[in-house]
């Protein structure tokens, strides 16, 4: 008996000492910050060496278990904000204190850029009396930098129980990348970041290559016929290497014997914006991208019939996205400009992924976008359509509808060209009253089933959510920023 004690302590002992080695002999430390949509907050901390996990979730509030529709009411008394376990042999709360500062706005009390409502304010909890003294030292150094003009009004209060958001935010910069970018470019957080703290050009300078570096951010010209994708044939598109966002597709490359990679036209044009470029002793047009703001090159009126435009382009300003890899990197709705692919949801309420608010009516009760779908995939029996604005206080709006397979009429009479209409006479749908005046997150998305749903009319999200469950066959979004008067 003394020996199988023994051996159980010898056990324990070492499974201890393999523990204390995997953390470099000290205990994980948490953090806790709130800044804004917990989307754009979550991303920076993450990337930092010696934090092992970011987690979005709510905190600060009364409430037991909220809901992110019932914190996005403002009624719960908590906010959004990103649990960080870190080490602090690695990195210290110092550190962590300097990237919350960075990437928020310490002088608004009502919310964080488009973000309003107290359930977007910028707050650190505290877990102990030193990060308390930490962050209380750093507001003040901040305050006394004189770098911002308005007072910092960033809260310091004591950490109180957190809970995890729901899956489908965790990683949301990962997951969704377009959608992440096309929402934080609309936000107005990078514009304040940049206007106030500038480009971090050490921090490009680890993430690119030499060439990439001078090449985006130094308005270098790598070497013709010598460069990654001068000559890629392969399907797939094309994104900005420092932002990811979407610029060209291969349907629209051709060889212009130039030896750089050349496109008659921009996948994405509001991703583009041209300059004139009185360099080298000439005008030309420079081609940037509008939310990285790295230099592509140039674009010139030489190229094939019926654009007639070259966008000379260099490799080391582009990353290049497969066909086959597109939805595994977030760039899934592309798939269909190849022939097949996915189901796409179009909507006339958007123009190039951006929504239009003129085009979209909201009066009383009623929701009528003018949607219409691409690809439905075989053996669909019916489709799910949900309109969500998740940013509406909780009862305010939530439109879903269920559409059974065939159809037999359009949505409206402002249809999509060349795609299905998706109203029939069998359907089942919720819609609430219209939502508050101010900035909002519209999500629309449609769901293909392998079942016929005849969920009656007035259930919940949550319950059409818990019935599409294992029938699920594609699905399709698009998501925009609305300003409501």
């Amino acid at each position: 008996m003394i020996n199988k004690i023994n051996k159980i302590v010898a056990i324990l002992f070492i499974l201890s000492m393999m523990q204390l080695n995997a953390y470099g002999g000290e205990k994980m430390e948490k953090a806790t910050f709130g800044g804004g949509c917990f989307w754009c907050v979550e991303s920076p901390f993450e990337k930092l060496k010696g934090v092992t996990e970011a987690v979005a979730g709510y905190t600060g509030g009364a409430k037991k278990n909220p809901t992110y529709e019932e914190v996005s009411s403002g009624r719960t008394g908590h906010v959004e904000a990103i649990q960080v376990t870190y080490d602090p042999s690695k990195v210290s709360y110092q550190e962590l204190l300097d990237v919350f500062w960075r990437n928020i706005d310490p002088t608004d009390a009502g919310g964080q850029f488009v973000d309003r409502g107290s359930q977007y304010q910028a707050v650190i909890f505290y877990h102990t009396d030193e990060q308390r003294r930490l962050a209380e030292k750093s507001k003040e150094d901040l305050s006394k930098s004189k770098r911002f003009e308005k007072p910092i009004v960033t809260e310091i209060v004591k950490a109180s129980e957190f809970y995890k958001a729901e899956d489908y935010h965790q990683g949301y910069y990962k997951k969704c990348p377009l959608q992440y970018n096309l929402y934080r470019s609309g936000s107005g957080r990078d514009r304040f970041l940049q206007k106030v703290w500038g480009e971090n050009k050490e921090e490009l300078k680890k993430k690119l290559t030499s060439t990439q570096y001078n090449v985006t951010q130094e308005c270098g010209t790598e070497k013709p016929f010598d460069n990654e994708y001068w000559n890629n044939k392969r399907e797939g598109i094309y994104v900005d290497v420092v932002s990811g966002e979407p610029l060209f597709s291969s349907v629209d490359k051709y060889d212009s014997h130039t030896g750089w990679p050349s496109f008659t036209k921009p996948l994405m044009p509001e991703n583009i914006v041209e300059k004139i470029d009185k360099s080298l002793f000439s005008e030309r047009t420079e081609v940037k991208s509008k939310h990285g703001n790295s230099h592509l090159g140039h674009v010139f009126n030489d190229g094939p019939k019926p654009a007639g435009t070259r966008y000379c382009i260099n490799s080391a300003a582009l990353k290049f996205i497969p066909e086959e890899d597109l939805e595994k990197e977030g760039y899934g709705e592309y798939k269909g400009i190849f022939g097949g692919g996915h189901m796409k949801l179009k909507s006339t309420a958007f123009e190039n992924n951006k929504f239009i608010p003129a085009k979209f009516t909201c009066d009383a009760d009623n929701v009528n976008p003018a949607l219409g779908i691409e690809n439905i995939p075989d053996g669909a029996k019916s489709l799910a359509l949900i309109v969500d604005d998740p940013d509406a206080p909780v009862g305010t709006w939530i439109h879903w509808i269920v559409y059974n397979l065939p159809v037999t009429r359009h949505i409206s009479e402002n249809s999509v060209p060349g795609t299905l209409g998706v109203t029939s006479s069998q359907r089942s749908e919720y819609s609430g009253p219209c939502p508050p005046s101010g900035t909002h997150r519209y999500f629309f998305k449609i769901y293909a089933l392998n079942e016929k749903l005849n969920l009656p009319q007035g259930r919940s999200k949550a319950e059409l959510l818990n019935a599409m469950k294992g029938h699920i066959l594609d699905e399709a979004e698009l998501i925009g920023l609305y300003k409501r008067k």
